[in-house]
């Protein structure tokens, strides 16, 4: 067996490559400047250097010396962690109990939130956290004409989550086709959704039908924000354990607390509860996995982006020489705060109007 001693040489050589900060033995991951961005490249880079380990060791370890004791008894240090995770749920549990996301019984995943305007409707899609009705708050989304979301299956009732782009689109396409069978469409997304929207586009394309425009919000940079070996339980235990390291609240605290600041931020409505943030969890585990392991193709329709300036080294490597006919809009409120963006009446205007959804007498 490797020895502790040996271990930690080599995890101390990555801390410092990615802290940019010599490391002690008794130095803390997190207290160096360490976040869970930077947990999921210290766990790929130390996978690359041979080492067994799981984002979780770096949570339930980030003192150097203890990680590398972690590491080198994992058989151990696996089995000690396995009480703590039985309470969570699993990706068999999922699929095993819960019903299909194309079953009778399974809920739509189409939100209507303004049914009686007047024109073709706005159609909005989710973000990566799966929800989509807090945009209700926007009354200026729909500038007179109808407006309906997407919310991703698995977000409301024991409902198997989606695992890929296609298969998202094609259960999208399905349900947007009974509300409006013809073009022109109208599509809109926020964060990951824009990824999606612009795939419906294609697809509605390919069938000979007319896409108005795309309107990506916050559209992601597309970079791995997680290790693409991962397996969804492995995604789903990082998670979690980000959002507690994000939101300083320890595993053994009232689940109430993590539950309120996912609602502060929109990333869980008011009508759920604290029993189902795991649930809600997995879900962002699914789509996260779809977003890292979709390839976007070129697309030479129209397409608004509106982007935090932040974002514009970023979103022109990767956007920019896809999509041929793209209009920019550079807007405050950070890349962070998506709930900030989506929820800002003058985006939303600005949108309607770039949209050609002038007011209707």
């Amino acid at each position: 067996m490797t020895s502790a001693v040996s271990i930690q040489d080599r995890l101390g050589g990555i801390w410092e490559v990615l802290l940019e900060v010599g490391v002690r033995p008794e130095d803390d991951f997190f207290d160096l400047g360490g976040d869970s961005l930077l947990v999921v490249e210290l766990v790929t880079r130390a996978r690359e250097a041979g080492l067994d380990m799981k984002v979780a060791d770096v949570f339930d370890n980030p003192i150097l010396g203890d990680l590398a004791q972690a590491v080198s008894a994992s058989a151990a240090a696996n089995k000690e962690a396995e009480p703590r995770r039985a309470n969570r749920l699993s990706t068999e549990e999922q699929w095993r109990s819960y019903i299909s996301p194309w079953s009778a019984e399974a809920p739509s995943c189409l939100v209507p939130f303004l049914e009686d305007g007047m024109g073709d409707p706005l159609f909005v899609v989710h973000s990566g956290a799966g929800n989509i009705r807090f945009i209700s708050e926007v009354s200026a989304w729909g500038a007179g004409r109808p407006v309906y979301g997407f919310e991703a299956p698995g977000y409301r009732g024991e409902v198997r989550p989606m695992t890929s782009v296609p298969e998202l689109v094609e259960k999208y396409l399905s349900e947007l086709r009974v509300r409006q069978p013809h073009g022109p469409y109208r599509l809109a997304g926020l964060c990951f959704g824009g990824v999606l929207a612009l795939e419906m586009a294609r697809c509605l394309r390919e069938r000979n039908e007319e896409v108005a425009l795309v309107a990506l919000v916050n559209a992601p940079s597309m970079e791995p924000f997680i290790d693409r070996g991962w397996g969804m339980d492995e995604i789903y235990h990082y998670r979690l354990r980000a959002m507690h390291e994000r939101f300083a609240v320890t595993e053994s605290d009232d689940a109430q607390e993590l539950f309120e600041a996912m609602l502060r931020h929109k990333w869980i409505e008011a009508d759920m509860s604290p029993a189902d943030v795991q649930r809600l969890q997995m879900l962002w585990s699914c789509l996260a996995f779809a977003q890292i392991h979709h390839e976007v193709r070129p697309y030479d329709g129209h397409v608004l982006m509106f982007q935090s300036p932040e974002t514009a080294d970023a979103i022109g490597r990767y956007w920019y020489p896809l999509l041929s006919n793209l209009e920019p809009h550079w807007i405050p409120g950070g890349a962070d705060h998506l709930s900030a963006i989506a929820q800002s009446p003058a985006v939303a205007a600005t949108l309607m109007n770039e949209m050609g959804f002038p007011a209707i007498e």
